[in-house]
């Protein structure tokens, strides 16, 4: 614990003297609404409850698309969320059967700004409020998602209430194929898995090798509803993990933090080939039940070669698919 401590301060003083990042927030209190939200006439009730961040709406994005009938895929290609990109048709006749939330005294949570992309028509979904990742739930802003795709979003303040597409339907969409990026990415892996099992999720990087990997820290959360932490293993292309790796999981906060610092700063300790940077094993829970959860990288990942400076990575989300 001492050397990740003393590993971690001395990463934040590299990074803080190497790295200029926007002053902004990343992380907020989420709260729940103190009204209700409707889609198409029927009350929004989803496992993942509507919140309210900074005076914002957001709702969950896959249980949102579910009610509109728009589909929401995760590209595992290229790492990102896509709304509303394939050919599939929505179906405005649909009704959906709520999913009643689990019975839980918890008002507020945590909201992590997403270290990923989402993509909305084949465009990346930009806005004055970002996507948050909530308990490893992604969620967007309502009132800008609503804009994206051209659903109105109104509040009706005679009864004190959200409504979504109440007069129209979504217009189908043909399918858009992003175009690849050159930037380098981090990949977290997407396993399925039974309950009462073990999974090794293996967290992959690819960077520019000649400008080499001096140092990291990132910090992961995930479903801990459905999934116990173990253990992280160094990865493959860690130099010297016993000196230069270290993380610690934060049972309380639901947060694992990772850490490398080539600490002698000399050539052997740089990372100089791609491949796995670490591996989270985690244990699905006995009573774990069928759904999709996500290993979300929370926070500012900070990355940089060995001249201190920082490198342009595409952090990514992982899906653990329980299956029974």
């Amino acid at each position: 614990m001492k050397k990740f401590i003393s590993g971690l301060i001395i990463g934040g003083i590299l990074a803080t003297s190497v790295c200029t990042f926007a002053e902004e927030a990343t992380s907020w209190k989420a709260e729940l609404p103190t009204f209700k939200v409707f889609v198409r006439g029927e009350e929004f009730i989803s496992e993942n409850p509507p919140v309210v961040v900074e005076g914002r709406t957001y709702l969950p994005l896959r249980a949102m698309g579910d009610a509109l009938g728009v589909p929401v895929e995760w590209n595992a290609e290229l790492r990102q969320a896509e709304v509303a990109m394939t050919d599939k048709k929505p179906d405005s006749t649909q009704t959906n059967t709520p999913v009643q939330p689990a019975t839980s005294t918890v008002t507020s949570w945590t909201a992590y700004k997403a270290t990923f992309k989402v993509m909305v028509k084949g465009q990346e979904f930009i806005s004055e409020n970002p996507p948050i990742v909530v308990e490893g739930r992604t969620y967007l802003p309502l009132r800008a998602l609503g804009d994206a795709l051209g659903v109105p979003v109104e509040w009706n303040a005679d009864l004190r209430q959200v409504e979504v597409d109440m007069k129209t339907t979504v217009t189908p969409t043909p399918q858009v194929t992003p175009k690849p990026t050159d930037t380098t990415k981090t990949v977290i892996g997407t396993i399925k898995a039974e309950p009462a099992t073990t999974i090794d999720v293996p967290i992959n990087v690819s960077f520019d090798t000649t400008r080499g990997l001096n140092t990291f820290n990132l910090t992961l959360a995930f479903d801990n509803d459905n999934l116990e932490f173990v253990e992280v293993k160094p990865g493959d292309i860690i130099t010297d993990p016993d000196t230069n790796f270290a993380y610690h999981y934060s049972q309380d906060e639901n947060l694992i933090r990772m850490l490398f610092l080539n600490e002698t700063m000399q050539e052997d300790g740089v990372i100089r080939t791609e491949g796995v940077l670490a591996t989270v094993r985690l244990k699905v829970k006995d009573n774990a039940k069928s759904s999709e959860s996500e290993l979300a990288i929370v926070g500012k990942a900070t990355f940089a070669d060995t001249k201190l400076s920082t490198l342009d990575i595409e952090l990514s989300t992982g899906d653990v698919t329980v299956v029974k």
